[in-house]
């Protein structure tokens, strides 16, 4: 299970899941990234127990953050990602 969120503005960019029952999980998951969640959103979920899936909403600490820089126009934009993942 992963989560990816933008450090810069905490928006939850993405989901993934493998194993039984991910298309039922995702999809529900699937609705929230496409309204914009954010990752205290998730955060403020209570998770439904016991559930692979609330596993998505107790994910507290990054894994790992990876930075992107790009330029446009002589201006220099860093944007980065977070990636909070359950093993």
């Amino acid at each position: 299970m992963k989560l990816i969120v933008c450090a810069n503005t905490n928006k939850v960019l993405g989901v993934h899941m493998c194993g039984e029952d991910s298309p039922e999980i995702i999809q529900g998951f699937g609705v929230a990234v496409k309204a914009g969640l954010t990752k205290a959103d998730f955060d403020a979920t209570v998770g439904v127990h016991p559930t692979a899936a609330e596993e998505f909403v107790t994910m507290r600490t990054p894994t790992r953050k990876i930075r992107k820089e790009s330029s446009e126009e002589n201006i220099i934009r860093e944007e980065e990602e977070a990636f909070f993942c359950q093993e």
